[in-house]
């Protein structure tokens, strides 16, 4: 009887022992496992804003939700001390609507087509747009009105006249004045982003003044929103 009595006092206070143990290790193998996992993002150049820790279980969504992350973060977290195994679920952001998408890419077709036939241009060493220019803009404005949910990367390029570090000026001011005219045509601002290439991307010969002109242009690049 007093044997029995002890047997059960003693798995009740062994009970009550694990239970402490555990609930005081708790805090630090989440910790552990965290610090893990956002070792594996960093590796993998993500962020880890994506990623949420209860206990041994991991939910990284967004870019962190990707296949291969989730299972290097698997392997490394399971490594980590008193933990044998971690539940990883992962989540990626919605797929873009097909229709946005559709829109995006007819517009940068159209855009492209254009500026094959015809040239944003400035005049020499200056970021003032051509009468020719302008109505070449007046094209593009509707086109990007067509495709709302897209930014657009507005590239300035220049001839190879005066020095590269003038010409890579001169490029980001001749896109800051394309942004300001298509801002005037109704075009978001917030959609619209700058950017100066200077004389190294040419398209034509910088030898003939044909070809300078041609050089002196705009590009523009639809890209998706983040």
């Amino acid at each position: 009887m007093q044997r029995g009595l002890f047997l059960s006092v003693a798995l009740i206070a062994l009970g009550l022992f694990c239970f402490y143990c555990i609930n005081m290790h708790a805090p630090m193998i989440q910790q552990d496992v965290a610090g893990r996992v956002v070792s594996v993002l960093a590796a993998n150049h993500i962020s880890s804003q994506g990623l949420s820790v209860d206990g041994r279980d991991v939910l990284l969504t967004g870019p962190a939700g990707s296949a291969q992350v989730s299972k290097a973060t698997q392997r490394l977290a399971e490594s980590a001390e008193g933990v044998r195994i971690v539940n990883v679920r992962t989540t990626t952001d919605a797929a873009p609507d097909a229709s946005t998408v559709t829109a995006r890419t007819e517009t940068q077709g159209k855009l492209d087509s254009l500026l094959t036939q015809d040239v944003v241009e400035f005049n020499p060493a200056s970021a003032d747009l051509t009468a020719h220019g302008k109505e070449v803009l007046d094209q593009v404005a509707p086109l990007l009105s067509a495709a709302p949910a897209a930014l657009c990367e507005i590239q300035g390029h220049t001839d190879s006249q005066g020095n590269a570090g003038a010409n890579l000026a001169l490029s980001f001011r001749r896109a800051i004045a394309t942004k300001n005219y298509l801002v005037n045509k109704g075009i978001a601002p917030e959609r619209l982003i700058t950017k100066g290439y200077g004389d190294t991307e040419p398209i034509a010969s910088n030898e003939t003044a044909a070809g300078r002109r041609k050089n002196r242009r705009i590009n523009f690049v639809l890209k998706e929103k983040s």
